[in-house]
């Protein structure tokens, strides 16, 4: 038999080492549950790429919100960082949690715009119960959790974090 040793036994630790390593993985890993430390992670890391994006736009001084990204769309800084505010609330709002970001809204000033969204991320995930580390909502036909929500939040500002740091150093 494929499995035996040289005394004939089977080798049964390793067919369950072999057994655990073909295991399929779970199709969507934004589906899998979150834990209390989990969101406070994501809490954490977004709140440090928020607080380097800030400081990178002010330190760039005046003007820094005129300045237009090389490649890409060509959008200002403040383009970007209105966009990023925007994304904010559409993640929400895939989980049923926040409209989307008004036209008026739209032309106020980035930095308070980016106040004001992340101010309503957080107040959001501060009012989760335990039913929210696992549920699953389908919006436009397309399934989001907090996990996807939380995972698409650090991905879409660092993201832009890179493209404002581009338009900023040819300044």
């Amino acid at each position: 038999m494929e499995n035996e040793g040289d005394t004939g036994a089977v080798d049964w630790a390793r067919l369950a080492a072999e057994a655990a390593n073909t295991q399929p993985e779970r199709a969507d890993p934004d589906l899998e549950p979150l834990g209390h430390d989990d969101v406070a992670a994501a809490v954490a890391a977004i709140t440090a790429t928020r607080a380097d994006l800030l400081r990178l736009v002010e330190a760039a001084g005046p003007g820094a919100l005129e300045r237009r990204e090389r490649g890409g769309e060509g959008w200002t800084v403040g383009r970007v960082l209105l966009h990023i505010a925007g994304g904010e609330l559409y993640f929400l709002h895939r989980l049923g949690l926040a409209d989307r970001l008004s036209e008026e809204a739209k032309q106020e000033d980035p930095f308070r715009v980016l106040d004001e969204t992340r101010r309503q991320v957080l107040n959001e995930l501060n009012t989760l119960d335990e039913e929210w580390l696992a549920k699953v909502v389908e919006a436009d036909g397309e399934a989001w959790t907090l996990r996807k929500v939380l995972r698409r939040l650090q991905e879409h500002e660092a993201e832009h974090l890179e493209r404002v740091r581009s338009a900023l150093a040819g300044a």
